[in-house]
This record gives structure tokens, C-alpha cells and sequence, in this order.
């Protein structure tokens, strides 16, 4: 997989370099260059940021990665805020990296990571997980949650899809979980519930328990009913060595870009493990989420 790194123009102090990305940025013209094993794009954004000039600038760019043949990328922390440009993007079929996929290689460490703050462990705790898309991503954390876990309830719109894994669980390992189309009720009694791919609008049909602690793994849930006072996740920070660091790029979406060429998922843990990536916080819709939070929240079926 290709993948190519979009950045702004640098600020210099050197005036001559100033005044070359002054004339760069009057002809919108967009630099290529490799940097140790990466391709770096560098894009002639002005300090106005004016829709006109971007909509200029991103339409150069498709060109661009069109005629390279590169479909996967990654924008730095200041163009991921241009829904412009990533508006533009995403029409030509352009995958703009997130994290999102590293989240999903950390959803077993993310569980351990909420545990901790609870002064639970995995093995004594039931967790619920919403799925319909039995990929193989999917398969796999639900695979590696069941072995740890005292119990896992699949809640799902496509309980055929997931008869296979129970299966294999149940003969492979003397796993026993429970796969249940009653989102209603499952949801209403689930404290801990790990969300790989159900939308905002899906998730809002239904109660779910007030003090549970939601894991969206997917999708940014925004918007839940208004009687839920538990806690709503939407990222993830991790630990990242610094090797794998890049100025003005996220950590954890430089990180994933180099580790999902690795494809299967037991060489992705196998690499995230060797490389001691872990969970440093995680992330709500006010920020990072503190241990008085955590603890306000409790996973025993009483409260």
C-alpha cells in the first residue's frame, strides 16, 4: 500500500527560503519530497485559508496523487481540520488515514486500559460487543476479547453471520458466548459495551444502561440519549516510540499508516506489542478522560 504524507508549507526564518515559499504559495504549487523512506507533500496554504484557494490547491492534489497512482494518505494535524479539502479528497476516493484502525489493533488493550481504572480484570468482567459486519478485523478482537473475557455478548442485526465464530469458539477453546438480535434489551443492561460499527442513528433506537461505558471503535457516537451519564469514547492516545514520530502529524495515525502494510492481524499485535504501543488515555467529547471519571462509573449489574 502507498502512502503519501500532506503537510503545509514550513515556516522558515531564512529569508530567501521565505520568500520561495512566498512564490510557491502566489502559483499554488505543490512540493514532492522524500525524506528517509517517505513521501512528503507540502502544500502551499496561505495564513487566510480561503475556500477558493483551497478548493484550487486540493484539486491540484487529486491530480497529483491520481497520475502517482496513490490512493492512501496521510494529512497533517492543521489540514485535517479542512473539511474543504477532505471533502475534495474523499469525492475522488482518496483514504485519508485517522487512527481508526489502530484503535480497532488496541480494543482489547483499551478494555485492560478502563479495567484498570476500575480495579477490575478482563476475566471477571461481562462485555458487550455491537457488531453486523463479520470482517475479518471484526472476527479477530472478538476471538482475542472471548479468551480473556468472563463473558461476551454478541448484539447484532445479523446473528447468521456470527453462528460460525460461537462455533469455533465453543469447540476450539469450550468458549461460550451469547449472540443476541434484541439490541433493546441487551443494551439496557450492558455496562461495558465495545462498538465496532453501529452508527449514531442506530445506536439512538434504543435505551442504553445510564452509567455504561460506550467504546466506539468506528464511528464518533456525538449524541446519545439524554438520561446516559456514563462515558462516551471516541479516541484513543497512545504511548508511540519516537522513532515513529513526525513533526505537525498525529502520533497514532503515523503509526498506523506504518504498520497496517503488515495486513494480517496477529503480525500487526505481534509488531505493536514488540514496539510496547500502549494506551495512554482515552479520549470524550470533552477531551481526555480522567480517573475521577472512571471512577465514578461502576460495571457491577447493582447500580
Amino acid at each position: 500500500m502507498v502512502i503519501w504524507y500532506v503537510q503545509e508549507n514550513l515556516y522558515t526564518c531564512d529569508i530567501v527560503k521565505r520568500w520561495i515559499i512566498k512564490i510557491k504559495k502566489l502559483f499554488n504549487i505543490i512540493d514532492i519530497k522524500k525524506v528517509d523512506d517517505k513521501t512528503l507533500c507540502y502544500l502551499p496554504f496561505l495564513p487566510d485559508k480561503k475556500i477558493k484557494r483551497i478548493n484550487k490547491i486540493s484539486k491540484k492534489l487529486n491530480k497529483i496523487l491520481y497520475k502517482n497512482d496513490v490512493q492512501n494518505i496521510v494529512l497533517s494535524e492543521e489540514l485535517y481540520k479542512q473539511e474543504e479539502l477532505k471533502n475534495i479528497l474523499y469525492s475522488n476516493n482518496i483514504n485519508i488515514l485517522n487512527g481508526r484502525k489502530l484503535f480497532n489493533y488496541l480494543a482489547y488493550d483499551t478494555l485492560e486500559y478502563i479495567l484498570e481504572k476500575q480495579g477490575k480484570a478482563l476475566k471477571e468482567t461481562e462485555v458487550s460487543i455491537l457488531v453486523n459486519d463479520n470482517n475479518e478485523l471484526n472476527l479477530k478482537n472478538i476471538s482475542l476479547i472471548a479468551n480473556e473475557a468472563k463473558r461476551i455478548n454478541i448484539i447484532t442485526n445479523n446473528v447468521n453471520r456470527f453462528k460460525v465464530i460461537e462455533k469455533n469458539l465453543l469447540n476450539e477453546a469450550g468458549i461460550m458466548i451469547r449472540i443476541t438480535n434484541n439490541c433493546k434489551q441487551a443494551l439496557a443492561n450492558s455496562r461495558i459495551i465495545l462498538n465496532m460499527d453501529f452508527p449514531e442513528e442506530l445506536l439512538n433506537k434504543y435505551n442504553i444502561f445510564r452509567k455504561a461505558i460506550i467504546i466506539n471503535l468506528n464511528n464518533e457516537i456525538k449524541l446519545l440519549p439524554k438520561k446516559f451519564q456514563g462515558i462516551n469514547i471516541k479516541g484513543i492516545k497512545c504511548h508511540i516510540p519516537e522513532q515513529y514520530k513526525m513533526d505537525m502529524f498525529e502520533n497514532e495515525v503515523v503509526y498506523e499508516s506504518l504498520i497496517i502494510n503488515l495486513k494480517d492481524f496477529s503480525n500487526i499485535r505481534n509488531q505493536i506489542v514488540k514496539d510496547s504501543v500502549s494506551v495512554e488515555s482515552l479520549i470524550g467529547y470533552n477531551g481526555k478522560i480522567s480517573n475521577e471519571e472512571f471512577s465514578k462509573i461502576h460495571l457491577t449489574k447493582n447500580v
